[in-house]
């Protein structure tokens, strides 16, 4: 073969036995995209050589099969893979394929605006059952974006075709812009791609071609990360509302067990739905204007196509999904051929409550000096070598032993630090100010002092001291998150009781009269489950009223019925010095599930957890599996627990007693994995969160108290 050097590869560079390269047309830290030639017929091709595993011999075999399994695979919306192998040295896998040149969907877009609902549905439609094919296969695409498809002419025909296959393992920290726009959450959180990741970057794709932008418009990769990670997707309300709503809900859901089990489905889905309906194009309205004249009849007021005169009823039943969306198209024929189009607006990811939050965090003149450092940067600086030395630098700070503290403990770093800090989370564990920036509470300002505790703890409690260790998972965890795991000091200053096992059904029928679990067959010592956070925080009180001790929440704006549909507009909380119950604070729930070990789990999964490989997907009493060595039960497995805190990224300097963010944002966390987890879900540091009116089977909760001399 010829000789390819470590970097670009210059024209004339054999690839295999029939290819050379012409020019390089993209380079990246993982893999670098050559425009080729055949040698045989001087055709053109596209070359893809990933340079990033030359350390990574399974990584280089896995992508080495899955390329020969495309190869054997041939579909008109798949740009067909010609030849694959190695380079010269072993090193460098390189895939080749069919070059169709520049233009894309994403192109189209750009030059012609928002696309029609029935024309982006027919485009998409075929390229959905190409990737169907790949998922029968036990393949999966991974890297599905509008460049990655592109326009195929022949004749008068025009076809999209996928290319652009994610073949190498995914590395977040080498991950470039256009691909964190499109990222799934699961690619972030375990570094995994499965059918469903295909569904999401479908349904990513299919907005677009809707409201003529991304859905996630940030200008860097981290902030991208941040948003698909935290489910903040910038749809359109009143295209949620519309007739495709239902079917983008479901394909854009963050839990992959939540969404279209593979491609073919979401096509199903966009088949069975009301195509007589599909013409509706909702978008942001244009700005008033003084006066405007009544517009004509099938159009909006600037000109842009708005409710299309209707086609006659068809019943989708009765026609193949082309043939439907040929109907619709049909009834486009007395449409201006080039519309004005209106356009959503920038997405842009800043808002101005996330930019008083992150005022909140550093004063005014760091922020400045912050984003000044940070916009200064160029994109390559700032996401690859700063953040390599950033990540290495709190990991060592993280693992290292806590600080000696000899003042006020704060939350709020020195200006250097903050821009390592920005830097950091915005290459490798997503943007803090961006996403979830708000005041973390520290507790004590003194110096942290620790008083054991000594007294009773009540029945079906466990009492735990106070103390300081280490929230998060080491670097080296097995199924680690990189994302919101990493490694912090805290100090809890309070001792408290926990309820050794998870609020049982019969303990939370002495309250309620609701059945929440209705749907899942398990006794009275069963875990009270598919309970919201809601719910759980009305428990609280109502325990507590019973037993005579004060309520630790104030909850304002409530509707609906314990365990049925609670909803508050807002809970506050009293504070530690409450006596009565609570849920634990996530730093407590940690500590308790921890008993004092640093391993990803107290004990062997057979022998602490119900998961999804012995739990035959039913819930289990509680208790019935080995406690740790506190004598808590079930903080691995069964049920997922709610803790009290929003969910927002760790803080990375010493903390006391942390309460979660200060803001109201929605989201709430739940810990220790449930009876349908793998493995993985049950570590000690894994974290979920969702919505707090989220309900689900496997979902339950404990309590805890503050325990006093």
């Amino acid at each position: 073969m010829g000789g390819a050097s470590q970097n670009t590869l210059r024209a004339g560079t054999a690839i295999g036995a029939q290819h050379e390269i012409n020019r390089v047309l993209a380079e990246g830290s993982a893999s670098s995209l050559y425009e080729g030639r055949n040698l045989q017929d001087g055709r053109l091709v596209a070359v893809r050589v990933f340079q990033g595993l030359a350390d990574d011999k399974p990584g280089r075999s896995a992508l080495l099969q899955a390329a020969h399994k495309i190869a054997q695979m041939p579909h008109p919306n798949l740009v067909p893979i010609l030849d694959f192998g190695l380079l010269e040295g072993g090193e460098h896998p390189f895939v080749v394929s069919d070059y169709l040149g520049s233009r894309s969907l994403a192109t189209d877009i750009a030059d012609g605006g928002l696309l029609h609902p029935a024309l982006a549905i027919k485009l998409l439609s075929p390229v959905l059952e190409a990737v169907s094919q790949l998922h029968r296969q036990d393949l999966v695409h991974g890297g599905l974006r509008p460049e990655n498809l592109l326009v195929s002419v022949e004749g008068d025909k025009e076809r999209l075709c996928a290319t652009g296959y994610a073949l190498d393992p995914f590395k977040p920290e080498a991950a470039g812009l256009q691909t964190m726009r499109y990222i799934a959450p699961e690619c972030i959180k375990a570094k995994v791609r499965v059918p469903q990741t295909d569904v999401y970057q479908m349904g990513l794709i299919l907005v677009e071609a809707l409201i003529g932008r991304p859905v996630v418009g940030a200008e860097n990769p981290q902030q991208c990360m941040m948003a698909h990670y935290a489910g903040k997707l910038d749809v359109p309300e009143a295209l949620l509302e519309g007739t495709l709503g239902a079917v983008i809900r479901k394909a854009l859901a963050r839990e992959t067990t939540e969404r279209y089990a593979n491609a073919g489905a979401l096509r199903e889905a966009l088949k069975a739905g009301d195509l007589s309906e599909v013409f509706h194009v909702h978008r942001a309205p244009p700005p008033p204007e003084p006066e405007v004249e009544e517009a004509p009849e099938g159009l909006s007021q600037s000109g842009a196509v708005g409710a299309l005169h209707k086609p006659e009823k068809m019943d989708s039943a009765e026609l193949s999904i082309d043939e439907a969306l040929d109907n619709v198209m049909g009834s486009l024929g007395s449409m201006e051929a080039e519309p004005s189009l209106a356009t959503a607006g920038p997405a842009g990811f800043f808002t101005p409550d996330s930019m008083e939050a992150m005022a909140r965090d550093i004063d005014s003149g760091d922020v400045a000096a912050a984003l000044d450092e940070l916009e200064g940067k160029p994109p390559e600086e700032s996401a690859s070598s700063m953040a390599s030395a950033a990540v290495k630098q709190i990991d060592e700070r993280a693992t290292a032993p806590p600080p000696k503290l000899s003042g006020p403990v704060s939350h709020t770093p020195a200006i250097a630090l903050s821009v390592v800090l920005v830097l950091l989370i915005g290459a490798t564990l997503g943007f803090r100010y961006f996403a979830f920036a708000s005041d973390v509470p520290t507790g004590d300002t003194s110096v942290v002092k620790f008083e054991e505790v000594i007294v009773p703890s009540p029945d079906g409690f466990a009492l735990v001291q106070p103390g300081r260790f280490l929230v998060g998972s080491p670097p080296s965890e097995q199924g680690r998150s990189f994302v919101d795991e990493y490694e912090y000091p805290v100090s809890l200053t309070n001792a408290y009781f926990i309820s050794k096992t998870e609020v049982t059904r019969s303990e939370w029928s002495e309250h309620a009269d609701s059945v929440p679990w209705r749907q899942v067959e398990c006794g009275g010592d069963c875990p009270a489950t598919n309970v919201n956070w809601f719910d759980a925080v009305w428990y609280c009180n109502a325990r507590s009223a019973k037993e005579g001790l004060d309520e630790c929440y104030s909850m304002k704006g409530c509707q609906g019925a314990p365990g049925v549909d609670l909803e508050c507009k807002e809970v506050g909380f009293s504070g530690l010095a409450c006596e009565g119950y609570r849920l634990p604070l996530e730093a407590e729930w940690e500590r308790a599930a921890r008993a004092g070990t640093r391993t990803a789990m107290y004990g062997p999964a057979d022998s602490v957890a119900w998961y999804n490989r012995n739990s035959d997907k039913t819930l289990h009493g509680v208790g019935l599996k080995a406690a740790n060595a506190w004598g808590i039960y079930d903080m691995s497995g069964n049920a997922y627990e709610w803790v009290w805190d929003a969910y927002a990224l760790y803080p990375t300097a010493h903390t006391v007693n942390p309460m979660g963010p200060a803001s109201k944002d929605s989201y709430r966390g739940f810990r220790g994995g449930g009876y349908v987890s793998p493995s993985r879900y049950l570590r000690s540091a894994e974290r979920e969160y969702n919505l707090p009116d989220y309900r689900k089977p496997y979902l339950g909760f404990r309590v805890a108290r503050t325990a006093k001399p």
